[in-house]
């Protein structure tokens, strides 16, 4: 029953059908607050006050009214009631009315409020008036005419202080009463003081027909009242003529007095019928209506007949049951759609009243917490909430109690499972106690507990990171994906003969390279490169000439290693200065030349020491054999060998 979408379309139907209606209200169950197309208080969310340009006015109620305690209040079977009120006196128009009111169900059978509008008054008296005209012409001006209501109230009486009016002071004011009501004067016949009268309107209440006998406390004066029911609008309709109209013709002719008698009550009868179909007819077949429009009968239409303010009330009321029954398929998508969320999502929702005891938990709970949503409905967040996060958590739905329609953030608190286990939370609070179908705090919330250690454990990582990274001996420079230092290690101020970070950081890195390589190739060409090649493979290594501050140009050995930091894409590069390096390679490169040719010279030698072995060899030969012809070997051998020794090193020298 949201006012805000009703409200406008009963408002547009006022003002089209002027005079049809002398207003529309919407009843809740509560207090028997309700909404009015006659005005409402913008600060109580267009509930009608005593005041309602005051935002501080008391909110009116229908409690007390007959239709609403019908419809509602005593209703609690939750039964389908349409109801036809006593005449009332209006409290936002001050007008007498008659309501025809049905109630509001929902599908399962529950009691949402009243729907009702108000029939003008003067359109019931209109068609009095034209069956007293009728009365007035068969019997005379002395003949008087009263309609009673099933409680005894006049609702239409010959004199003017017996009908439902407002009570007023000497100056001509409205009475109000302790509430800040205008008080309204009601007439029972039940009431009268002559007992016979009385006992007669006890029976007219009770639905009963017949003819009574009483003497007028004014005139003194016998009078006889014929009344009859009629049952379609729960009424009784009476005529009071003098005992003597009906008793002279008795006297004249008693032997008519049965046929005058039984004319009597027929004309009386006829008039009942008469009254029912012209002016109750068309009631009771709204009525009808109404009640099974409460009872989910969409397609209830009405046939208008004629012109009158009846035919247009009938128009109108099919107008609003078509426009109620677009409503009603467009709510239960709304609640198809509401269910299909709530059922499904893995976030949950629950609903605290205004005292902040839990009226809803979503089925999502289960899941989450391991509790069916029996088990939390009646409680109170304190059996669920660490005590720690308790008062944080009280204090944010303290706050959407006070500020209806505001979302505030819910912090991270725990919560205890069915397991016994704590379980971080995080959720939105939204203040809906002015909503009439939730009058609860809403809060929405999620698991965050695997998020939570997530962001521990990075936290940690992220930790060992920075300590790896400030205690490498290499320079460990960060680059972000689109280009520019993002930050760089006290190796790396050193390696680049900076002074603070910031003063590193403020260069790009294209000022720290010579404008060539050692190739020749042009240095942001090839970092270029690099860099795609990094981003490819995810890792690449390669020499570099990088330059210093000051101008110094150095070799250098980079990695360069693509990584995610912070959920960023960055480039990690590890810079090593290998000038010592390519200092070593080329003392190497050196020596391995002086030994090379050192080689060749030794390999020429003993190319050169190979040929004199031979000639020494043949030479010993030829020696041996010339001391042998002489005869002379034995005894020369051994000075033979020192001049062998002493050719070879005169030859060795030589060479």
């Amino acid at each position: 029953m949201d006012w805000r979408s009703i409200g406008p379309f009963l408002d547009a139907e006022l003002e089209r059908h002027d005079g049809a209606y002398e207003k529309f209200l919407l009843g809740t169950r509560d207090a028997g607050r309700y909404y009015c197309t006659a005005g409402g208080n913008p600060t109580h969310g267009g509930l009608a006050s005593f005041d309602d340009g005051n935002p501080n006015a008391k909110p009116r109620s229908i409690s007390k009214r007959d239709y609403w305690q019908s419809t509602v209040g005593d209703n609690t079977r939750g039964e389908p009631v349409a109801y036809v009120s006593d005449p009332m006196i209006s409290y936002a128009t001050g007008v007498r009315q008659v309501v025809v009111a049905a109630t509001i169900l929902s599908e399962g059978g529950q009691v949402l409020g009243m729907v009702g509008g108000s029939l003008p008054w003067r359109q019931i008296e209109a068609r009095v008036n034209q069956v007293r005209a009728e009365i007035l012409h068969e019997f005379g001006r002395s003949a008087k005419l009263c309609l009673v209501s099933r409680t005894g109230t006049y609702m239409y009486h010959w004199d003017p202080e017996k009908t439902t009016r407002l009570k007023r002071d000497a100056r001509g004011e409205p009475v109000l009463n302790e509430i800040g009501e205008k008080v309204a004067v009601r007439k029972r016949i039940t009431d009268e003081s002559n007992a016979d009268l009385a006992q007669a309107g006890a029976e007219m209440a009770g639905g009963e027909a017949g003819v009574a006998f009483y003497a007028d406390s004014a005139t003194g004066e016998d009078m006889a009242i014929v009344y009859s029911p009629v049952k379609s609008a729960n009424y009784a309709l009476a005529m009071v003529v003098p005992k003597s109209k009906i008793i002279a013709p008795v006297v004249r002719l008693r032997g008519f007095y049965t046929v005058i008698t039984l004319a009597s009550v027929v004309l009386v009868v006829s008039v009942s019928l008469f009254v029912a179909r012209s002016v109750t007819k068309p009631i009771v077949a709204l009525s009808t209506a109404a009640k099974g429009l409460a009872g989910g009968d969409w397609d209830a239409e009405l046939t208008p007949v004629g012109n009158d303010e009846v035919s247009e009330l009938t128009r109108t009321f099919n107008e609003m049951a078509s426009s109620l029954k677009a409503r009603e398929r467009a709510l239960r998508k709304s609640e198809g759609m509401f269910r299909a969320i709530t059922e499904n999502t893995a976030d949950a929702t629950v609903i605290l009243d205004g005292k902040s005891v839990y009226q809803y938990a979503s089925p999502s709970v289960r899941g989450m917490l391991g509790y069916r949503p029996e088990e939390i409905v009646g409680r109170t967040p304190d059996l669920f909430v660490h005590p720690d996060d308790l008062p944080g958590v009280g204090e944010v739905l303290r706050r959407a109690q006070r500020e209806p329609g505001k979302t505030f953030h819910l912090p991270e608190f725990r919560v205890r499972d069915r397991g016994e286990r704590w379980v971080t939370l995080d959720g939105l609070v939204t203040g809906m106690l002015d909503v009439p179908s939730v009058e609860g705090v809403v809060v929405n919330f999620r698991d965050v507990t695997e998020r939570k250690q997530a962001e521990e454990r990075i936290r940690n990582s992220e930790s060992k990171f920075r300590g790896l990274f400030e205690s490498n001996s290499d320079a460990l420079v960060l680059y972000a994906a689109e280009g520019g230092f993002l930050d760089c290690n006290e190796a790396a101020l050193r390696l680049f003969g900076c002074s603070t970070r910031n003063e590193l950081l403020a260069r790009h890195p294209g000022e720290f390279s010579p404008p060539r390589q050692a190739d020749g190739q042009d240095s942001r060409a090839g970092a270029a490169e690099r860099v795609a090649a990094a981003h490819q493979k995810g890792c690449t290594q390669f020499e570099w000439l990088h330059s210093r501050k000051d101008g110094t140009v150095f070799p250098a050995e980079v990695v360069l290693n693509t990584m995610i930091l912070n959920e960023r894409q960055v480039l990690l590069a590890v810079v090593r200065d290998i000038s010592e390096r390519k200092r070593a390679e080329e003392e190497l490169r050196q020596f391995s030349e002086k030994q090379a040719e050192a080689r060749r010279r030794l390999e020429v030698l003993v190319a050169n020491t190979a040929e004199r072995e031979k000639r020494m060899v043949d030479l010993k030969q030829e020696v041996n054999d010339l001391l042998g012809e002489l005869g002379l070997a034995p005894k020369y051998q051994a000075p033979l060998e020192i001049v062998e020794q002493g050719l070879g090193n005169t030859v060795f020298q030589s060479e």
